[in-house]
């Protein structure tokens, strides 16, 4: 009995996604690249996956919101970067980008990248340290 694993079979390639440079071995499959952002993760699809049209562009428009959403998470996680470097320095300067924190975590709870109860833990830590910090 022969077992499909990554290191005896080229040709093997899991569904779910890979995080590295596997261009090499793309010539011989059928897999539709989706390069995300600027970061270097390649996402392997294999094309039998959507078989109807409409499938396929489900598909296309997932990729699309999958750009979005890192996006949306990039965003957020430099802000709340930003208001904790700035807590250790200066907490006035904190207090004024903790206003485009909340506007970041606010945006991505609309839209579905966090969840709500996740966007007020946030604020909430994040207030909360910023108060410790000026005592």
């Amino acid at each position: 009995m022969y077992i499909h694993t990554p290191a005896r079979d080229i040709n093997y390639c899991p569904k779910w996604v890979h995080r590295g440079n596997g261009a090499a071995n793309l010539s011989n499959h059928g897999y539709i690249l989706a390069f995300v952002a600027s970061r270097r993760i390649l996402s392997y699809y294999p094309s039998y996956m959507a078989i109807t049209a409409n499938a396929k562009k489900a598909h296309r428009a997932s990729l699309k919101k999958h750009v979005f959403n890192v996006r949306r998470k990039r965003v957020l996680t430099d802000t709340v970067k930003t208001v904790k470097k700035l807590m250790v320095t200066d907490t006035k300067a904190a207090n004024v980008s903790l206003a485009e924190a909340y506007k970041a975590i606010d945006k991505a709870a609309k839209t579905g990248v966090i969840k709500k109860n996740t966007a007020d833990r946030k604020k909430s830590r994040l207030a909360l340290a910023i108060a410790r910090a000026a005592k």
